[in-house]
């Protein structure tokens, strides 16, 4: 048998996505850019898994969801219930044992004290990814006689000083870290019964190191120098899983009580039995992008929306209206390889390109504009417009305007474009939350950045006796990128980061400080940030 830790099965029925296991990853939308056609597709990234090969009955319990239960160990009932019980189940170490004779892993020591008697090796543990912030180590002891902290007396403090002391030199010399920065403990019961020690970095918060389960090795040795057989006389509790053997046997002597909660409620024949059940999908049918109003071969002039002033010398008939994809790099358009790379996001002279907010077209198809540092003004009214990219201008609806012959006008707002953008973020969440970060680039080469943190996307509040339906948001305007928290969040990969218009920021503070007056003084500030409502509904 084999047992695969995480797992995700995607059913690709246009945008339907079915999640197994525990798995949570980030899920994004891709889209090809072809002659008036797209193609939707999802995919994942840095999905880890672990495999067990072959997975013994204890694997199988170790992952699988039961009630758990705590257990005074007396000295008694270790040496009458767990202890034979252990010497029954007869775990196979011999994985443990490679390690220790070099048959696999020597590769990966990271320290070794071949010492029969008070020698270690220390490996990574398989849980580490490599990254420093969660560091994971174990200190493998040489001996075979010793199976657990029950087992420790004064006569093994050589051992455990030695492998703390040396552990904590090679962690440090390779990794820079100090005594300070690292958990070490010893877990009881321990996953496999030959003894070892953790080594995880502090700021990780690694499986198993909470109180009932972990006990700190400095705490560990100064009870043995206490008393040498502290952990033959004492009580030690621990967790125990309902479908584990160890806790039959527990229950048949009456040390644990299983308690079993059973509900019944009458369902409708209609919708299936306790033996069966129709599952309903309920997925909702949203549109790929937001609609673009702008239509083909219908003569346009681009007008400033501020001083509404011809920004085209004549009018422009678009050819060609497509989407533009989440991500420009080509690559991640299709599942599987294509001959040619000749894709191109470069609009030509009568192409527009759009998102959900903004256009791209030809470089060369405005005048009456100024620019410095990339960065689009109007020549009448100096109003920030937009930006020039490589191959594209970049327009947003809620700085310029599209008049047609008949005298329609396509535009939007700065506020109501920053709330589609909000909603097609959370259209890739799994989450009711998320954090993404809104950027714009001034003329001076400058960019401003707002923070924005979705704590609940749809609540309901009473504001004049009406109820309505907002975002609670927490915001942080910086002008630049030096500060601490940037970093951080710059470097956390489910943050997104958007560019918007100088019409958009402005809109957005507003509205944002406006809501947060909301809210008493004490209660208006969390973490740094201010606190606030968005109105993304109405």
């Amino acid at each position: 048998m084999m047992l695969i830790e995480s797992l995700i099965y995607l059913h690709l029925d246009y945008c339907s996505v079915v999640y197994f296991s525990f798995l949570t990853k980030e899920l994004r939308n891709k889209i090809q850019l072809a002659q008036n056609s797209c193609l939707r597709f999802v995919s994942c990234t840095g999905i880890k898994t672990t495999i067990i090969h072959p997975a013994t009955e204890k694997h199988i319990t170790k992952y699988s969801s039961h009630n758990c239960y705590i257990v005074d160990e007396t000295p008694e009932i270790y040496n009458k219930i767990v202890l034979p019980q252990i010497i029954q189940d007869k775990f196979d170490l011999q994985w443990v044992y490679n390690i220790l004779e070099h048959k696999s892993e020597s590769d990966r020591i990271l320290i070794e004290d071949t010492d029969p008697v008070d020698g270690f090796v220390v490996v990574p543990d398989l849980k580490w990814n490599g990254e420093i912030d969660t560091l994971y180590f174990l200190a493998i002891c040489n001996r075979r006689d010793l199976k657990s902290l029950r087992d420790l007396t004064g006569d093994h403090l050589v051992l455990l000083n030695n492998i703390k002391t040396k552990t904590l030199q090679a962690i440090e010399a390779k990794y820079k870290l100090d005594s300070s920065q690292l958990r070490i403990y010893l877990h009881y019961q321990p996953s496999f019964y030959h003894l070892h020690i953790h080594f995880t970095y502090i700021k990780h918060e690694a499986p198993g190191i909470l109180a009932e389960r972990a006990h700190l090795l400095t705490i560990v040795i100064g009870n043995l120098q206490l008393a040498s057989d502290y952990y033959k006389k004492i009580t030690i509790p621990f967790v125990v899983r309902e479908n584990d053997k160890l806790f039959a046997r527990l229950e048949k002597e009456g040390i644990l009580k299983c308690t079993k909660h059973v509900f019944f409620t009458s369902t409708d024949d209609s919708f299936g039995s306790f033996k069966t059940e129709l599952l309903k999908s309920h997925l909702p049918n949203n549109p790929l992008a937001r609609p673009c109003e702008i239509a083909k071969d219908l003569a346009y002039m681009i007008q400033c929306k501020n001083c509404s002033r011809n920004l085209v010398d004549t009018k422009i008939k678009f050819q060609k209206i497509l989407p533009l994809p989440d991500n420009p790099d080509s690559s991640d358009w299709f599942c599987h390889g294509h001959n040619s790379n000749d894709f191109c996001l470069e609009p030509q002279k009568n192409d527009l390109f759009y998102g959900n907010c903004f256009v791209h077209l030809y470089k060369n198809c405005l005048s009456n504009f100024l620019t410095k540092n990339d960065v689009l003004v109007c020549k009448f009214c100096f109003n920030w417009l937009g930006v020039v990219e490589q191959s594209a201008t970049k327009l947003w609806f809620n700085t310029v305007k599209f008049v047609d012959d008949e005298l329609g006008v396509v535009e939007s707002t700065g506020l109501s474009d920053v709330c589609v953008l909000i909603k097609n973020l959370f259209r890739n969440q799994l989450f009711n939350s998320l954090k993404t970060i809104l950027r714009f680039k001034l003329d001076d080469g400058n960019v401003n950045y707002l923070f924005l943190w979705v704590l609940e996307k749809q609540l309901k509040v009473v504001f004049n006796d009406e109820e309505k339906n907002v975002a609670k948001i927490l915001f942080k305007f910086f002008e630049d990128d030096s500060d601490e928290i940037f970093v951080q969040w710059h470097n956390d990969y489910r943050v997104e980061v958007t560019d918007i218009s100088k019409v958009m920021m402005v809109e957005i503070l507003k509205h944002l400080h406006e809501n947060n007056g909301v809210f008493p003084k004490e209660f208006s500030i969390s973490n740094d940030f201010l606190v606030s409502y968005l109105f993304m509904y109405d």
